[in-house]
């Protein structure tokens, strides 16, 4: 698998090319966490950055949604998706790909 950020974002595969994301804030993680590979971010920090303007409730919430629908995407497309991103209670980050 290998996720392309010059132009369109995109995940290559030996399957179909995925440039669907289910937000435009899902890619912008996805894109963030491919670039800081292997680092960690706490959710709060990611909640503050890609949710500025919503309640701190309200952008947690976000936030879980998202890393949750790019689990989903990922593992869609390889076998170790669920490995890829991983997450716990306070942090976040796309280990493998």
């Amino acid at each position: 698998m290998r996720i392309c950020m010059f132009g369109d974002l995109s995940i290559e595969t030996d399957g179909p090319r995925i440039d669907k994301f289910p937000t435009q804030k899902s890619a912008c993680l996805l894109s963030f966490l491919a670039f800081h590979k292997g680092q960690w971010y706490s959710r709060e920090y990611l909640a503050d950055q890609f949710w500025p303007s919503a309640s701190s409730n309200s952008a947690r919430q976000s936030l879980r949604t998202a890393v949750t629908h790019l689990r989903h995407l990922l593992h869609s497309c390889m076998d170790c998706g669920e490995k890829a991103l991983e997450s716990d209670r306070i942090r976040v980050r796309l280990s493998a790909y």
